[in-house]
Parts: C-alpha cells; sequence; structure tokens
C-alpha cells in the first residue's frame, strides 16, 4: 500500500553531503600525488625534433586533462556542499514551522 506522506532524513542528507565533499577532496588530493608523480619523470621523450613534438603535444592535452580533472572536483564540492545546506534548510524549516504552530496553538488557549 502506498505511502500518503514523506519522510525526510535532514541528518542523512548532511552526512551526504559531507561525504561527497570529502570524496572530492580524496579526488584532489590523489590527481595531486598523481601530478607529482608525472612530473618526477621529467621529459622522457628527449630533446629532439620527435621529443620537441611529443613534449609540445604532451603539455597540451595533461593541462586539458588535469583543469578539466580540477573543474570536475570543484563541481563535485559544489553538490556536496549544496547537499549539506538542503539538509540544513530542512532542519531550520522544520524548526520554524514547530515554532510557529506552537505560536498559534498559544493564541488559540491550547
Amino acid at each position: 500500500m502506498p505511502s500518503d506522506h514523506v519522510e525526510i532524513d535532514p541528518e542523512g542528507i548532511m552526512r551526504s553531503g559531507d561525504g561527497i565533499m570529502s570524496a572530492a577532496g580524496v579526488i584532489n588530493r590523489e590527481i595531486t600525488a598523481f601530478q607529482g608523480e608525472l612530473a618526477a619523470y621529467g621529459e622522457p621523450w628527449g630533446a629532439d625534433d620527435i621529443g620537441s613534438l611529443i613534449g609540445m603535444v604532451y603539455g597540451v592535452i595533461s593541462d586539458l586533462a588535469f583543469e578539466t580533472y580540477a573543474g570536475n572536483t570543484e563541481e563535485i564540492q559544489q553538490i556536496g556542499a549544496t547537499a549539506r545546506q538542503m539538509g540544513q534548510n530542512y532542519v531550520d524549516n522544520e524548526a520554524g514551522n514547530k515554532a510557529d504552530l506552537n505560536a498559534y496553538k498559544q493564541m488559540l488557549g491550547g
């Protein structure tokens, strides 16, 4: 039988937002570490004409890839922050509704 009400877990939403932000931080740290590992290799393709071309192409592709990863990680971070804020909004709205209902109850003599 279908339920006629919706139950929301604001703390669960906030925990999920925190988890998403934490995952974004892990991704960011791993990407930074990977960039450091790649930089440690220097330019293994050499300095001749072909090596210079490979280095140039590698640099363009690498820069684009890492910019994309950084942008994606930033968006993931924002999604987590938005989820956390949504959970907090539920908590705040519920507290406001409760206060309003109690005020109405008082006005009605209850």
